[in-house]
């Protein structure tokens, strides 16, 4: 059926239509955005005519209706919480017990909305206490206990993420659990499942447990595959991609072919960093030309952030792989000053290692070396490093003055970076001065190198 305009569903609306042209363009109009909109101005002048719509179109006035009344909740939801924003926790808290707005259903999505965005560790925490006590009250009149158990659980697995970025692994770990105790109480949500295996996997990534982090990932794409939701497929698949991109490149590559044909055009960001990562997987794999190919197609686009460091540092491992040391030295240089400009502590680290153990493998202790000063000399790093990390530098320091290093140590040393870069193991790792045999400890999958930190 050809768009229908305005006199027609006036027809139909007020009821002056036969039956068989009201079946008809009700059948249209349920299913065609464009004529629901013409419609809707329709409804809204026959309301101002005092006319109630009639026969089966009847219906969609009342949604048009929620609709209005939807969006004018969801515009104060985001009025209050702009006017909350230089209020205090406690001031914060009591006005969302005083104000029905601040328990509507528009401010307990807003705030998780909130959370799932917040990067700062602090900030997090005080909007989840804020989402919590939003959610629990809300009118039970007006909202199902299970709606109130997703919600819930929807805010503890976005804390569960920062907590994750933070490192506050035992927190971390506590907030998925609560996630999960939630989710067992109401009728399974597999969206949520979905997430929660999201932040769970990346939670094991991070810690370098790596086939642990690849299975749970797996899980999480087979619950959007079944949601038919293909680009968080796509991002399950990257995520997946980012922990094998070093210890089993073949595997990841394997996994971005699949995933960036399923990206849609809003996740322009992921794409960027599908391509990244499938440059990086080619440097493992010592497919130089074409990783040199592809990452010209990445210097296209005035990258910034976050990812313009991690294109400088792919860009320097793909200029070192190809015999240009020096100037992938200084672009490596240049990849930790960024990491530190931008408060990246771990990458920071990981990045000051990744050159240390260059330098090392190259036999270039000096230099080695003067990674070590470095890493111990930068104020910020400095300031922000806790005594074991600062010691284990001056070990390091200690032990390739005295040409004493192993190559063998450094994957046991990448992960004790990944995982205590914010606060001390338990004991100090051992640093072997032995001759050990090389090893670049990637045929290991149970504990491996732990990526970069996703969303």
């Amino acid at each position: 059926m050809n768009h229908v305009g305005k006199e027609v569903l006036r027809r139909v609306l007020s009821g002056a239509a036969g039956p068989g042209e009201r079946d008809h363009v009700s059948n249209h109009v349920f299913s065609c955005t464009m004529c629901r909109s013409v419609a809707r101005e329709v409804v809204a002048g026959l309301r101002r005519e005092g006319v109630r719509p009639a026969g089966p179109l009847r219906l969609l006035s009342q949604i048009f209706t929620i609709e209005q009344e939807t969006a004018l909740e969801a515009t104060l939801a985001e009025a209050e919480w702009a006017a909350m924003r230089g209020l205090s926790l406690q001031a914060r808290k009591e006005r969302i017990r005083e104000l029905s707005i601040c328990r509507s259903l528009s401010f307990a999505n807003l705030l998780v909305r909130e959370l799932r965005a917040c990067t700062g560790y602090e900030t997090a925490e005080h909007l989840a206490v804020l989402a919590t006590l939003s959610i629990n009250g809300m009118d039970p009149h007006h909202y199902s206990e299970a709606l109130k158990l997703d919600l819930n659980a929807g805010a503890w697995i976005e804390l569960a993420n920062s907590r994750r970025r933070a490192a506050e692994w035992a927190r971390a770990k506590a907030a998925l659990h609560k996630a999960e105790d939630l989710l067992r109480k109401g009728p399974a949500s597999p969206r949520l499942e979905a997430r929660l295996l999201s932040i769970s996997g990346l939670t094991l990534a991070d810690q370098g447990l790596i086939k642990e982090a690849v299975d749970t990932l797996e899980r999480c794409r087979g619950l959007y595959q079944d949601l038919e939701d293909w680009s968080s497929v796509g991002r399950t698949l990257i995520q997946a991609a980012n922990v094998l991109a070093e210890p089993d490149p073949k595997r990841g590559l394997a996994l971005l072919e699949s995933a960036i044909p399923l990206l849609s055009p809003e996740d322009s960001g992921l794409a960027i960093l599908a391509r990244l990562l499938r440059v990086d997987c080619l440097i493992w794999l010592n497919e130089l030309p074409k990783a040199a190919s592809l990452f010209h197609e990445c210097l296209n686009r005035p990258e910034v952030g976050r990812t313009r460091v991690r294109r400088d540092f792919i860009g320097a491992r793909l200029l070192h792989s190809l015999g240009y040391r020096k100037e992938a030295e200084r672009l490596f240089g240049e990849v930790i000053s960024s990491d530190l400009q931008l408060a990246l502590w771990k990458d920071a680290l990981l990045d000051l290692l990744y050159v240390f153990g260059v330098h090392v493998r190259e036999g270039d202790l000096a230099k080695a070396a003067a990674v070590c000063e470095r890493a111990l000399g930068e104020p910020v790093l400095a300031e922000f490093s806790h005594e074991q990390l600062r010691a284990v530098w001056r070990l390091l320091l200690e032990a390739v003055r005295r040409n004493a290093i192993a190559i063998g140590v450094l994957a046991e040393l990448r992960l004790y970076l990944a995982v205590h870069w914010r606060h001390p193991a338990a004991e100090l790792p051992s640093i072997s001065t032995s001759a050990d045999a090389p090893t670049t400890g990637l045929d290991a999958l149970g504990k491996g190198p732990s990526p970069r930190v996703l969303p």
